[in-house]
This record gives C-alpha cells, structure tokens and sequence, in this order.
C-alpha cells in the first residue's frame, strides 16, 4: 500500500505540475472597430531592379497591420505571420485580412503572455502598440 500511495501522489504531482506548462490564455479582452488596414498579404514585392527589360518580382513575408478604435485608444495591431505567439486555432494572417475591412467590429486581448519562434512578445506597449496571433482576434461582424 505504502508503494503505491507514493507512486499515486508522484503521478499527481507531475499532472499538476505539467497542467501549468504551454500558452497561457490572454487576458482583458477590448471591442473596437478598425479604421486603418495596411499590409502585404501575397507575398510578393515589387523590386526596383530590372531583369530582362521586365519589372521583377520578389516574395517577401506577408505582414497585416490594424488601427482599431476602441474606447481605451487607438490600438495598432501587427497580426503575427507565423501564427505561433498566441492562442492554438485555425484562423491565419490569410483569413483576418480576408474577414476584416475598415468598419469591422473586432474583439482582442490586451495582455498576452506568449511569444512565437523567434522569440518576439505578443501584447502591447504603453503605447497601445503591439503584436497579436490571429486566433486571439474575435470578429464580431
């Protein structure tokens, strides 16, 4: 018995302990409405030099940036292109540009604790500046 009391509360011990592992869930979400939209979402850039008597092109990483008025400010959201800093979900760079246009009402945290492969934060500077993954944006029409 002894055994195997010790061998329960070491399970439950790492099952509490590994519970506390991963994303943590943002906090203090605000409503807003976006004014601004700005962003290269297909990649590609148009090069200044000239190949073969042609404009050339080259692929460059997608980036999508709001302005969204809420009753706090005016917030500017770079949307993470790696999709890696913020809440596990399907939405992408892709489908929040799709979805959202000047007018749209957006729901979004304003407190992150996560950061993505490169090791950037997600969140906000004092200056109502910041970076979010796009499952963290809740549209709302």
């Amino acid at each position: 018995m002894s055994i195997k009391n010790t061998l329960t509360a070491i399970v439950l011990a790492s099952v509490i302990g590994l519970s506390g592992c991963g994303r943590k869930a943002p906090e203090n979400y605000i409503q807003g409405e976006v004014i601004e939209r700005y962003g290269n979402i297909t990649g590609l850039v148009e090069s200044s030099g000239v190949l073969f008597g042609n404009e050339s092109v080259k692929v460059g990483k997608p980036n999508y940036v709001m302005r969204v008025k809420t009753e706090q400010g005016v917030y500017t959201l770079e949307i993470d292109a790696l999709d890696t800093c913020g809440s596990f979900g399907p939405q992408t760079i892709y489908n929040v540009a799709g979805a959202t246009k000047v007018g749209t009402k957006i729901r979004f945290p304003t407190k992150v604790y996560n950061s993505n492969l490169n090791n950037q934060q997600a969140g906000f500077s004092s200056s109502k500046v910041g970076k979010l993954d796009p499952d963290d944006i809740e549209i709302l029409q």
